[in-house]
């Protein structure tokens, strides 16, 4: 801890010294920041001079804009490097913070489950929402700082080469400025003053780079650490949802079950009483039987999305380990038997897009489905108004003794409509998702299968060639061409 403190305190000290030493160990630079302050004034006076026409005026122009361009991008490259030489403090410290969260474990607010269990139906069909958003929104972070990491891990490389060809520039440029003459002409001036803006802007990026290096893996620690907390995260998020969706799926099949049995009861009770109400109690039985198989279809939807997400991320995270092993060790044979046997374990990518025009098969039916739901709910807008259609040579007396339990059953019927217009809306949801799941897989396995196709190419899967099989080589070719095994065949 206290050699940390110290190398801490030593690289505090020595930045100040490495943003005025010149780049490379030279001497220190000519060229200072507020030498081009004067630009815009100069460019100014170019404006105005008479002795000037417009046509010489517009190159001349045209190079101090360039100029003031340049001084923009070394200013830019100062910024960012003060806020470098912050990070390279505050990062160990943030590092550290998040590696003592994660050690003592990350807790969220736990589910109140007996009173979740007493809240109405909408509302927790709203709370579920709510939490599979936050799911998506933590699922994204992850997949945010998987990338940042894969970058991390080649900037070095391009940083230290930018600065090389930083560097080579900026020596091309000091010597071009050496090389102008004191006294010269407009034009010449102006292409003195941009070359100087130049050089400028490369001392500072190369500053920039210098303390970008210094910076590199004090922030890979960081996002290293700030991944592991985004998956755990991400993993109490999905716990929460999954939890949720098991109440809320109770909940349903409770509903469902409890008004599958009072539909039975009303089918029953009007048994033998009239073929009108018999038909009607008949019709709601079959739409609570459609509400339970809707509800199977809902339940079966969102567990194959969780497993397909789940699948991606095995074969994403098999992809990124594969890659990192052949950049690290390079091809070999052994690797490449490795590499054959993960191909021959990614799912069928024939059977995935049967799946996924099945899926689509789905969203059409269950589109359908709900129009027809909705159709007959505009029917039965209000179950007290609605214009029954009573038999031929049924009595009067007749009609207002049935009346009432009719309209009972045809103000059951719209609500056993719309709740199945609710729960088609709620299995479109859910097959949009398995959608966006299964094409997520089938990137996936597409992405890795080209991966290993294009390496597996260069592995060798037979034994090397020797001079014994050049010697053979007669004989064998004797047996190919003879005619004999043809014509058998």
């Amino acid at each position: 801890m206290l050699q940390r403190i110290l190398l801490s305190l030593l690289l505090i000290l020595l930045s100040p010294l490495a943003l005025q030493a010149a780049p490379g160990g030279a001497s220190p630079l000519a060229i200072k920041a507020s030498e081009l302050k004067q630009i815009g004034k100069i460019r100014e006076q170019v404006e105005k001079d008479s002795t000037l026409s417009e046509e010489q005026k517009k190159p001349i122009l045209a190079l101090y804009d360039e100029a003031s361009d340049w001084v923009n991008r070394a200013r830019t490259s100062a910024e960012q490097t003060k806020l470098l030489i912050r990070q390279r403090t505050e990062a160990p410290r943030t590092t550290a913070s998040i590696r003592k969260a994660l050690a003592k474990g990350l807790k969220e607010k736990p589910l109140d489950m007996a009173r979740l269990k007493k809240k109405p139906l909408p509302e927790l069909v709203q709370l579920v929402a709510t939490e599979k958003a936050n799911l998506d929104s933590r699922e994204a972070r992850v997949s945010e700082l998987e990338q940042k990491l894969a970058s991390d891990s080649q900037r070095p490389d391009a940083a230290r080469k930018r600065l090389a060809e930083a560097k080579q520039e900026l020596e091309a440029l000091q010597k071009k400025l050496e090389s102008q003459p004191k006294e010269a002409d407009p034009l010449q001036r102006a292409r003195h003053w941009r070359d100087k803006a130049h050089a400028l802007a490369l001392q500072n990026e190369i500053r920039m780079l210098e303390q970008e290096l210094l910076t590199l893996p004090a922030q890979r620690a960081l996002d290293e650490a700030m991944y592991e907390e985004a998956k755990t995260r991400s993993k109490l998020a999905e716990a929460r949802v999954e939890k949720l969706e098991e109440l809320l799926n109770e909940r349903r099949r409770k509903e469902v079950e409890k008004l599958s049995r009072a539909e039975e009861a009303a089918q029953q009770a009007v048994a033998g009483k009239s073929p009108l109400l018999e038909q009607v109690a008949a019709e709601n039985t079959a739409l609570s039987d459609q509400l339970a198989a809707a509800l199977q279809e809902l339940e079966e939807a969102s567990s194959r999305d969780n497993k397909l997400k789940e699948r991606a991320k095995w074969i994403q995270e098999m992809y990124q380990t594969t890659r990192e092993k052949v950049k690290v060790a390079g091809m070999s044979g052994a690797l490449g038997l490795v590499l054959l046997e993960q191909r021959n374990q990614l799912p069928d990518l024939r059977r995935l897009k049967r799946d996924m025009a099945d899926i689509h098969k789905r969203i059409t039916d269950t589109t359908l489905r709900q129009i027809r739901h909705r159709e007959a709910l505009r029917d039965l807008s209000d179950g007290r108004n609605v214009v029954i259609e009573w038999p031929e040579g049924m009595s009067e007396k007749e009609r207002k003794r049935l009346e009432p339990q009719l309209r009972k059953l045809l103000e059951r019927k719209r609500e056993l409509l719309k709740k199945l217009v609710n729960l088609d809306n709620e299995q479109l949801k859910a097959l949009a998702e398995l959608e966006v799941a299964m094409q997520e897989l089938v990137n996936s396995v597409q992405e890795f299968d080209a991966y290993l196709a294009e390496h597996l190419l260069w592995v060798r899967n037979t034994r090397t060639i020797h001079l014994s099989d050049l010697a053979r080589l007669p004989e064998e070719l004797h047996t190919l061409f003879d005619p004999r095994p043809w014509m058998e065949v």
